[in-house]
């Protein structure tokens, strides 16, 4: 269902949900929760957040905690916080996230001299280790903060810092851009694929389409996307959203909503750091025009890194806790500035012989 458009706003999903984070309380950024529309906002932490995301099917929310370096986990009402994973950080990208296609996540967390990703269960917090960044060849000597596992389980999408940078050559040609959103070949670790000048990144849960934040466009920073298929050929690549600085065009943090319909962001009128200027929180409806975008946001603090689920939340019982069952089962530039059971075993046998094959 959508609401009707008002003056100056686009339509938006009647059922969707935002949630993102800001500091226009207490000093700090913490985690908020809005509806589609901009309205009921309600602060769901109050120790300190950033960079939350919703779970494939709106159970959980993801965020980092600052105070701890961790990522946590928490129902869309706030309850049954508890900590997944230690030692993340958060610099210029994402510390977690969500598969795409699951209720599992995946931390990146740096461990002497290389960052170890771990897939995660959300309710009991058992690991396992996936691989390290350094046993993909091109990134052992490169900063790399990821955006990404496509469905399949094949590719992981990132911000390759500096590595493009003066020309660089990889699997789909030899290409010059001082950051770089580039993909990597999880099967087969010797491969990677430029995608755009760019960084921050997020992959659309069905139909292969990923975006990003391009340099690419005509008023930088825009965002563009790109079928994963064609990236020998780079032929689909395009320019999604395109507007200048003042009209709140200076665009990051791209996240695709859970039905592959919406695009939802962060803007500011031309003050790039990420976690200090103010940033409002836009809504995008894809392949729509430039202009059709709604702002779900209009404070003078910074708010950043949304993401959106559409369809209803589900309701935990409040004594529920963090074993509560769930369906029956487990429950200008880019410069720095599971669910348990069948499901969770599958996902397993999926990625795990590809590691053990590199490792060998």
């Amino acid at each position: 269902m959508l609401l009707a458009a008002s003056p100056g706003r686009a339509e938006v999903p009647g059922d969707g949900w935002i949630v993102f984070a800001s500091n226009r309380e207490d000093g700090r950024h913490e985690i908020y929760r809005t509806k589609a529309d901009g309205s009921d906002v309600v602060r769901l932490t109050f120790l300190g957040g950033k960079v939350p995301a919703f779970s494939p099917d709106g159970t959980w929310i993801l965020y980092h905690l600052p105070a701890e370096g961790s990522i946590h986990v928490m129902r869309p009402d706030g309850s049954g916080d508890h900590q997944v994973c230690d030692g993340s950080t958060v610099s210029d990208g994402v510390p977690a996230f969500w598969l795409r296609d699951r209720n599992e996540l995946v931390c990146a967390v740096p461990r002497g001299g290389d960052v170890l990703y771990y897939l995660a269960d959300p309710v009991t917090a058992e690991r396992v280790l996936l691989f390290g960044k350094n046993d993909f060849t091109h990134l052992r000597t490169t900063r790399f903060e990821p955006g990404g596992i496509t469905p399949d389980g094949r590719f992981m999408v990132g911000w390759a810092f500096g590595l493009y940078n003066g020309g660089y050559t990889g699997d789909n040609g030899t290409f010059d851009a001082p950051h770089s959103t580039v993909v990597l070949d999880i099967e087969d670790p010797e491969r990677i694929y430029y995608f755009g000048p760019g960084c921050l990144s997020s992959i659309a849960p069905e139909g292969g389409w990923v975006y990003h934040v391009t340099r690419d466009s005509p008023t930088v920073p825009d965002i563009a996307g790109m079928h994963i298929d064609d990236l020998m050929t780079r032929s689909s690549y395009r320019v999604e959203l395109a507007l200048p600085n003042e009209e709140w065009g200076h665009m990051y943090m791209p996240a695709v909503s859970n039905d592959n319909r919406w695009l939802a962001y962060a803007a500011s009128q031309g003050c790039h750091d990420w976690y200090t200027c103010d940033y409002d929180i836009f809504l995008h409806r894809l392949g729509a025009s430039t202009t059709e975008r709604t702002r779900l946001t209009e404070h003078p603090a910074n708010d950043n890194f949304p993401d959106i689920f559409i369809g209803e939340l589900p309701e935990i019982p409040a004594d529920a806790g963090i074993d509560a069952g769930i369906d029956g089962d487990d429950p200008t530039s880019c410069e720095c500035s599971t669910r348990g059971g069948c499901e969770w075993f599958f996902w397993l046998l999926l990625i795990l012989p590809a590691v053990w094959a590199r490792k060998s």
